[in-house]
C-alpha cells in the first residue's frame, strides 16, 4: 500500500519507518541485541565488591555487606532505582522485578518505603565491564592495592 492511502503511514516526519494507521495499531521495533554480562563478569563482580565491603569495614562483622556496596555502586553508575510506598505483603512481588529490595521504612498501616535497584543482569558484556572497572577505580580510591586486587585486576585486564 501506499503512504497517505488509508494504509500505510509514515510514524514520522521524515522517518522510513512506517505503521498501519488502522484500528489496535501496534508498531514491531527490530533492534541487533547486545551480549548479555558473563558468568566469569558476575563472579568477579561479587569478588570485588566482598573486598570493598570487608575494606570498608575493616574487617568488622555486621557492618556493611557486599550487597550493600553493590547497591551503591548500581547508583553511582545510573542503574535504575526506584523508591516505593507498598503493602509490606508486595515486597515479595517487588523482588520478581527487581535485583534489590530493601525496606528503608516501616510505616503505618503496614506500609513500608522500599528501595527498588534493577540489577547489573540487564548489562550487556560492555556494560558489565565498564561496571567492573569502576569497582576497581573504587578500591584504587579507597587506597586497597594489595596483591589479591592487583592480581584480579591484572587477570581481568588479560582477559577482556
Amino acid at each position: 500500500m501506499m503512504a497517505g492511502t488509508g494504509g500505510w503511514t509514515p510514524a514520522t516526519t521524515g522517518s522510513r519507518n512506517a505503521c498501519w494507521s488502522g484500528p489496535g495499531t501496534v508498531m514491531v521495533e527490530v533492534k541487533k541485541c547486545a551480549k548479555p554480562r558473563t558468568l566469569a563478569q558476575n563472579r568477579m563482580m561479587w569478588r570485588l565488591l566482598q573486598i570493598m565491603a570487608r575494606e570498608q569495614d575493616g574487617g568488622r562483622v555486621g557492618g556493611t555487606s557486599a550487597e550493600d556496596c553493590y547497591i551503591q555502586m548500581l547508583e553511582e553508575s545510573g542503574a535504575r532505582v526506584d523508591y516505593l510506598c507498598v503493602p509490606m505483603r508486595a515486597v515479595p512481588n517487588l523482588k520478581l522485578g527487581y535485583r534489590v529490595v530493601k525496606i528503608m521504612e516501616l510505616l503505618d498501616g503496614n506500609m513500608v518505603t522500599v528501595k527498588c535497584v534493577e540489577g547489573s543482569s540487564h548489562f550487556s558484556t560492555q556494560e558489565m565491564q565498564d561496571f567492573i572497572l569502576s569497582i576497581f577505580d573504587r578500591l584504587a580510591e579507597m587506597g586497597v592495592d594489595d596483591a589479591e586486587v592487583t592480581g584480579y585486576y591484572r587477570d581481568w585486564r588479560g582477559s577482556s
